[in-house]
């Protein structure tokens, strides 16, 4: 056997193990999701109407993805600039513990910011802002 030959078994073979144990060693966190539902009775203001984007995509949809790769938890990163969106999210994080964290979207600019931040920073699961 060449050094090449070598050196490409080996590594191929410690990648593997590497990774079988890492999967069962840690939880693997995807940390940048989006979830919205356009079928809500206000709708979602992104993605735009008929876009490949624009259908629902809620903690289940993201799983069917997510563990298949060996991720495991998710933290939320809000995209929309509707103040009530931040709870909708803190809503579904108290109904799935597979979301383990929250970045909401304030303006901190907006007079009610501060008591904004207050009330969602009640919350654990809320992480901070974008």
């Amino acid at each position: 056997m060449n050094r090449r030959t070598f050196l490409t078994t080996t590594t191929a073979a410690c990648v593997s193990t590497l990774s079988t144990r890492a999967a069962t060693a840690f939880p693997i966190v995807d940390t940048h999701t989006h979830f919205y539902d356009p079928s809500r009775p206000q709708g979602v203001p992104w993605p735009g109407k008929g876009g490949p984007l624009y259908r629902t995509v809620l903690p289940d949809d993201w799983a069917k993805v997510a563990l298949s790769h060996g991720v495991t938890s998710t933290v939320v990163v809000e995209a929309s600039e509707w103040l009530e969106d931040n709870q909708w999210i803190l809503d579904l994080a108290a109904k799935d513990k597979r979301i383990v964290g929250f970045v909401g979207r304030l303006d901190p600019l907006a007079p009610d910011f501060t008591a904004n931040l207050k009330r969602f920073a009640a919350n654990p699961i809320f992480r901070g802002i974008r």
